[in-house]
């Protein structure tokens, strides 16, 4: 008797887990996020004087920005997923000397990601992801700049990227989720400025990224 009760709580058990592992994978077969973020640009930058090229530069630095995304997952198995994704920036200024505002800028980045997730049977799963993306730049001088006659153009760009995340599960259908992520790309445009021409201008777009969020399998 005993035999065969072991052998009947083996069979639920393992009928179980098998049932919990199919709607896993069902449940993985799409997601839906929505999330925001901060950016910490990592690079500060020297750059001359454009009235006075030879004699003075100053140091130039961007302010921390802000996003908000939405992204598109597939599951291909558990363990591998890939996202289409669009994000929107708040304007952020570029700074010189840490006291003058020389501009904002402003992005709309579009982003194809792959990711890799260590399913640990717990509600917590950690994953790690690469991918490019292809950022819509938006910039414009300040209004002190300009009333000195120079104007701006902004090309846009693409850009590479790391991340590694937790995911949190709340049920079978919603789940949280934080991830850092590292960026890598530069933004290049064109200044014209009475009596010195046209200027070329690369900035690094180099920058930390953290981002909380909510998805939905479906």
């Amino acid at each position: 008797m005993r035999k065969i009760t072991i052998a009947a709580i083996s069979v639920l058990l393992t009928g179980s887990l098998q049932t919990a592992v199919h709607a896993e994978e069902a449940a993985r077969d799409w997601a839906v996020s929505v999330y925001g973020g901060m950016m910490h640009f990592v690079d500060t930058e020297t750059r001359p004087d454009p009235y006075r090229p030879h004699l003075m530069t100053h140091e130039i630095e961007s302010d921390d920005g802000y996003k908000i995304g939405f992204k598109v997952s597939k599951y291909f198995c558990p363990n591998i997923s890939v996202d289409l994704g669009i994000e929107f920036t708040n304007d952020i200024e570029d700074v010189a000397d840490g006291k003058d505002v020389l501009g904002e800028h402003s992005h709309v980045p579009i982003y194809l990601g792959a990711n890799y997730h260590f399913n640990t049977r717990y509600p917590v799963e950690p994953y790690v992801g690469a991918g490019i993306g292809y950022s819509f730049n938006d910039g414009t001088e300040s209004d002190f700049l300009a009333q000195q006659g120079l104007h701006t153009e902004t090309d846009d760009s693409f850009f590479y990227f790391l991340t590694a995340g937790l995911e949190y599960a709340l049920n079978d259908q919603y789940a949280l989720f934080a991830a850092g992520q590292y960026s890598i790309g530069d933004m290049e445009g064109t200044g014209t400025m009475p009596g010195l021409g046209q200027m070329e201008d690369e900035q690094s777009m180099d920058r930390y990224e953290f981002n909380i969020g909510v998805k939905f399998f479906f």
